[in-house]
């Protein structure tokens, strides 16, 4: 009797969910500054929008500043900005912004596979503050994210790459799902010369809304413009 209960639990919870696909184009473009042997400023500006439509779905800037510890690992921190439109619907006519300052510190370590490849994990730990229009900003959660990442470099212009990121969310303020969204992308970099280079990617992109049972299932095109400076 008890396991009939918990199957037909089970199956009410699978009715319930709920998911949305999505399709979105993400532009952005990142700078690289080496101020120091060891020392390096990050920075990007990453415009989000849905396919084909004017409608923006998010905009995220940060700067970053990253120091390696050894020859396999690095520290870094820094802080992000992000304007979000809600609801998120490519076709709603009305538009809610959320403003989100968010400052974070990461730890990453990478392991040479061989002379052409590389295999890298990174944990980031970040701290999120909303803002409502016409509010103030307030504390809403801490948020873990794990990445593994693998690169393999074709020849010297063209770079390979897969990677799978997981989100968690803990110690909010109001009620959150602990699940917060996974990333699981392919992406191919080509270098144009020492200092500029583009990247293609394709990213699906998993996310629990806070609801409890609706989910997004976003498929997203990425292009990243990239460029190094050494001062």
């Amino acid at each position: 009797m008890r396991t009939i209960f918990l199957m037909l639990i089970s199956v009410s919870s699978f009715a319930q969910k709920k998911t949305t696909n999505q399709n979105l184009n993400y532009f952005r473009y990142q700078l690289n500054i080496a101020v120091k042997k060891n020392t390096t400023i990050k920075t990007d500006f990453d415009n989000r929008s849905y396919f084909y439509l004017a409608r923006q779905n998010q905009f995220i800037t940060k700067v970053l500043l990253e120091t390696p510890i050894n020859n396999s690992l690095l520290i870094g921190n820094g802080i992000a900005y992000s304007k979000a439109t809600s609801p998120q619907d490519p076709e709603a006519t009305i538009n809610n912004i959320t403003y989100e300052f968010r400052p974070f510190v990461y730890l990453q370590q990478q392991f040479i596979v061989s002379d052409r490849s590389l295999f890298l994990t990174k944990l980031t730990e970040e701290i999120r503050f909303f803002k409502p229009e016409d509010a103030c900003y307030q504390y809403g959660n801490l948020r873990s994210r794990i990445l593994v990442e693998y690169d393999f470099d074709l020849n010297k212009k063209f770079t390979f790459k897969v990677y799978d990121e997981v989100l968690f969310n803990c110690l909010g303020r109001n009620n959150i799902n602990f699940f917060d969204q996974q990333r699981v992308s392919l992406a191919t970099q080509y270098n144009i010369n020492s200092h500029f280079g583009i990247e293609l990617a394709y990213q699906n992109w998993y996310q629990k809304q806070s609801d409890g049972i609706t989910y997004l299932d976003k498929n997203i095109l990425k292009v990243t413009f990239s460029q190094k400076i050494k001062l």
